[in-house]
C-alpha cells in the first residue's frame, strides 16, 4: 500500500472543500437511521450504517462537517466529525493554523500576534473512541455525543460550541465494527451469543492497534496522526474504552504510577485536573461506580501520542456487559483492583455501585455523559487550556535543562532498512532531523540505540559547533528480502504457511503483516487443513507464531460453533511432527516454542514465580553464533525481545545448535527495560535449531519480530525461512 498521496489529500480536506448546510433541515436522530436507540439490548450495526447517520447528521447541522480521511485495512471509509459553533465554523481553517502557531511558538511573528491567540485561539478536544471492537459501546456513543451537540440549545451546549473545536473520531477501527457486530447477529439466541468473535477484530493486529502510537504501523493509525494529532494539534484527547465488569463501572485519570518522566508537569496536572473534575461531574449526576487513581499508568508512548506533542490524553473505562447483552452483577461479585475496592467506599471511589443488571445502555450512558462533562471543562476554561499549551511547546522547543545537546545519527549506518524506518517514524511524529553540512567533533558522554530498529545514535551532553541544514525529509524504506520477497505475492504460489489459531493470536496478525509488508508469499493455515496432513507435500516451511501451547492445541471452547471449535488438537500436532520428518522446517516464536516437539531442551525459567524472575517485556542482548547462516545481516549483540518468553539449557550431545544466547555475564544481559533474576539466563540459549528426521525446528525465545518494531531481529526469522527454500 502507497499513503503518501493520501496525506496530501487530507491537506486539502483540512482547508476548504466542505459546505456548511443550513440549521433548517430535519436533523435526524440516531435511531431514525440505526433502527433502535443506542444502548438498546442486543442491538448492534455494522459500519456503513454508521457512516450513513453520521453524513446525514452532517448535511443536516450547521454544526457538523463530515470528513473521509481515507481507507481502512478493508477499504472502508475512515471518518471524522467537526464540530463547533456556525460562527467557528465559517473561520475553522484560521482556527486551525492559530493553534499550529502555538504548537510552534518559533512560528509567532510578535507579541501581538501571541496575544491574539490567547484570547481568539478555541480548546481543541479529539475525541476517539472504539479502538478496541468488542468495546461496543464505542460502536454507539459518539452518535449520541454528536447529536447532542447538533440539537441541544441549552446554555451548557452553546458554550461548549462556542469555545471549542471538537474533532469527534466514532471509531479508530471501523473494519473491526463490521466483525464484530456481524459476529454478534449472527450469534444471537445461541451459545456463542455475547463472545468474541474468532477473528481479530482488526484485520491485522487486534487488540494491539492500542499499541502503535509510536511506531505508526498501521493505516488507521497513520490517518489519525496524520490529519488529526498533527494537523490540529489538540491540546485535550478523550479516549474511549471499555474494561471488565466486575470493577469500577467507569474510570478516570489522574493515572497510577509510574509517570513517564519525559511528560511536561504541566500535561500531568492537566490530565489529574480533567479527569478529577469528569469523575465529580458524573457523580452529581447520580452515577456511582467512578474511580480514579486505579488500575491505569500512563507510562508508555505507545499510547500517548499526544503526551508528546503538547496535548493531554484522558482515558475512560467503563464496565462491559457480553457485548450488546446484559449481564447479572451482583455486589458480592465485585472485586478489587489496583488501587481500590469495588465493594468499599476510598478517596478514589467514594460512591460503589450498588451491583445489579448492567447494560449497553449503561455503557453508553456513562461514555456519552463523561464526554459531555469532558467538554463542559474545556470550554468553561478555555483560555487556561490554549495559554497552558502554549507554555508547554515553548519549553519543548526551548528545551529542558537536563536535556542532550544532540542526537547524533550516523549515515553509515549497517542497516539501512532499520535506518529509513526509523526516520519516517521521527518524521511523522513531527521531530525535526537535520543533516550536518560538514564534519564534527563532539564529546559523547553516554550512548543509547534505538534497539529494536537496529540502529546506533548517540547522545551527546556538550555544545559543538556543526553547520546544520533545513530540516530534512524521509527516504521511505525499501522492504524487501533477497530470496524471499517476489514483486507480486499473489502471483506466486507460496511454500511457507502462517498457522491461524481461531483463538486469534495477535502475534499471528503482526506476522501476517510483516509478511506482506515485505511481500514474501505465505498462506494462512488452519486448523482443519492442519489436521488433515499432508503438509510437506504443500509446504517448505511453516510459522507457529507466540501463543500459549494451551491454546494452540485446544483452541475455542463448546459454546462457539463446529466450524470453530478446538484447536489443532493431537492430530494437527501429529502432522506437524510428520512435516518435519518428511524434510520441512518447523518456526515457533516464543511460548510456541514450548509445544509440538519433546526435544532435550530445559526452560530454566519454567515454573519461577515473579519473586525469582520477571522481565516484562525487556530488550535483553544476544550473542550469536556468526559461523551459522541462520545469523547473516545480523549484527554479535542485537536485542532480542523478551516478554513470557523461554530460555533453554540445552542437553550435551543433543546434537542441537544455540543459534543465539545470552551473554554468561548477567551484567551484560539487559540493554532496555528492567529484569529481576536475570542471573537465571545469563548463558541460556535464545534460538535453537534442532535437526529432526530430514527436516528441522527452529526454537525462538524471542519474539524477533514484536509488533512489527523489532527490525533488529527480522533476518533471524526470514533466515530461518529462506534456508529451506534453497536460497
Amino acid at each position: 500500500m502507497k499513503y503518501g498521496s493520501l496525506f496530501g489529500a487530507q491537506v486539502l480536506l483540512l482547508t476548504a472543500v466542505f459546505t456548511v448546510q443550513p440549521a433548517n433541515a430535519q436533523i435526524p436522530t440516531p435511531a431514525s437511521v440505526l433502527g433502535f436507540t443506542p444502548g438498546d439490548d442486543r442491538k448492534l450495526v455494522e459500519w456503513p450504517v454508521l457512516v450513513d447517520y453520521y453524513q446525514q447528521l452532517a448535511n443536516a447541522s450547521d454544526r457538523v462537517q463530515f470528513r473521509n480521511l481515507g481507507n481502512t485495512t478493508n477499504g472502508a471509509p475512515f471518518v471524522a466529525l467537526v464540530i463547533t459553533s456556525p460562527e467557528n465554523m465559517s473561520r475553522l481553517e484560521e482556527i486551525r493554523q492559530m493553534n499550529l502557531k502555538l504548537a510552534d511558538p518559533r512560528t509567532l511573528t510578535s507579541d501581538a500576534e501571541r496575544d491574539r491567540i490567547l484570547t481568539e485561539g478555541k480548546t481543541i478536544v479529539l475525541i476517539t473512541s472504539s479502538i478496541h471492537s468488542t468495546e461496543v459501546g464505542g460502536h454507539l456513543s459518539p452518535t449520541v455525543i454528536a447529536h447532542r451537540l447538533a440539537t441541544e440549545n441549552t446554555p451548557e451546549t452553546m458554550t461548549i460550541l462556542d469555545n471549542t473545536v471538537v474533532l469527534l473520531v466514532p471509531s479508530l477501527n471501523p473494519d473491526g465494527i463490521t466483525i464484530v457486530s456481524n459476529w454478534y447477529n449472527r450469534t444471537l439466541g445461541t451459545s456463542a451469543e455475547g463472545l468474541g468473535p474468532p477473528e481479530l477484530y482488526h484485520p491485522y493486529v487486534g487488540h494491539d492497534n492500542n499499541r502503535d502510537w509510536y511506531a505508526f504501523t498501521q493505516v488507521e493509525t497513520q490517518m489519525t496522526v496524520d490529519s488529526l494529532h498533527n494537523g490540529w494539534r489538540p491540546h485535550i484527547t478523550h479516549d474511549i474504552h471499555q474494561q471488565g465488569a466486575n470493577g469500577s463501572r467507569f474510570f478516570l485519570p489522574p493515572f497510577i504510577d509510574p509517570i513517564e518522566p519525559n511528560v511536561d508537569p504541566l500535561l500531568v496536572n492537566g490530565y489529574n485536573t480533567l479527569g478529577t473534575y469528569m469523575a465529580w461531574e458524573l457523580l452529581g449526576q447520580g452515577k456511582k461506580g467512578i474511580v480514579v487513581t486505579a488500575t491505569y499508568d500512563a507510562w508508555t508512548p505507545a499510547r500517548a501520542y499526544m503526551h508528546h506533542h503538547g496535548g493531554v490524553r484522558v482515558l475512560s473505562e467503563t464496565a462491559s456487559a457480553r457485548l450488546a447483552s446484559p449481564i447479572e452483577m451482583p455486589f458480592e461479585n465485585l472485586r478489587q483492583g489496583r488501587g481500590f475496592h469495588a465493594q468499599e467506599s476510598s478517596w478514589n471511589f467514594s460512591a460503589p455501585w450498588e451491583g445489579g443488571t448492567w447494560r449497553l445502555s449503561n455503557i453508553v450512558d456513562y461514555q456519552s455523559s463523561g464526554a459531555m462533562a469532558l467538554l463542559k471543562h474545556a470550554a468553561l476554561n478555555r483560555q487556561v487550556w490554549v495559554r497552558n499549551f502554549l507554555t508547554v511547546n515553548e519549553r519543548a522547543t526551548e528545551g529542558w535543562d537536563d536535556w542532550p545537546y544532540a542526537i547524533v545519527i550516523a549515515d553509515d549506518q549497517e542497516n539501512d532498512i532499520g535506518l529509513n524506518a526509523m526516520l519516517e517514524i521521527l518524521h511523522r511524529g513531527l521531530v525535526e532531523v537535520r543533516r550536518a553540512e560538514s564534519s564534527f567533533q563532539a564529546e559523547v558522554t553516554a550512548h543509547t540505540l534505538p534497539l529494536l530498529m537496529g540502529v546506533e545514535v548517540a547522545m551527546v551532553e556538550d555544545e559543538f559547533d556543526v553547520t546544520l541544514s533545513e530540516p530534512i525529509g524521509r527516504a521511505a524504506p525499501n522492504y524487501w528480502y533477497d530470496g524471499l520477497s517476489v514483486e507480486n505475492p499473489g502471483r506466486v504460489t507460496p511454500r511457507i504457511a502462517l498457522y491461524k489459531n481461531y483463538n486469534a493470536s495477535m502475534d499471528e496478525g503482526w506476522t501476517r503483516w510483516i509478511l506482506d509488508k515485505w511481500r514474501i508469499p505465505y498462506i494462512s493455515l488452519v486448523d482443519s487443513v492442519l489436521r488433515g496432513g499432508n503438509l510437506h507435500q504443500r509446504f517448505d516451511a511453516i510459522i507457529i507464531p507466540d501463543q500459549s501451547p494451551r491454546q494452540i492445541v485446544e483452541g475455542l471452547g463448546a459454546n462457539y460453533p463446529a466450524p470453530y471449535r478446538g484447536g489443532m488438537g493431537e492430530q494437527g500436532r501429529q502432522a506437524l511432527v510428520d512435516f518435519v520428518n518428511q524434510g520441512g522446517t518447523l518456526v515457533t516464536f516464543n511460548s510456541a516454542s514450548q509445544f509440538a516437539f519433546d526435544l532435550p531442551v530445559r526452560n530454566v525459567v519454567d515454573g519461577l514465580d515473579v519473586g525469582e524472575f520477571f522481565a516484562p517485556g525487556t530488550l535483553f542482548r544476544l550473542e550469536l553464533d556468526k559461523d551459522h547462516p541462520l545469523t547473516d545481516n545480523v549484527p554479535n549483540g542485537t536485542a532480542g525481545w523478551f516478554q513470557r518468553s523461554p530460555a533453554w539449557d540445552l542437553e550435551p550431545g543433543s546434537g542441537l545448535t544455540a543459534v543465539a544466547r545470552y551473554p554468561n555475564n548477567p551484567e551484560d544481559v539487559l540493554l532496555s527495560g528492567w529484569v529481576l533474576g536475570e542471573q537465571r539466563i545469563a548463558g541460556k540459549a535464545a534460538m535453537v535449531e534442532a535437526n529432526v528426521g530430514q527436516g528441522r525446528v527452529v526454537l525462538f525465545g524471542i519474539r524477533p519480530q514484536y509488533r512489527a518494531q523489532s527490525i533488529a531481529t527480522y533476518p533471524l526469522f526470514f533466515n530461518a525461512l529462506k534456508a529451506r527454500l534453497g536460497t
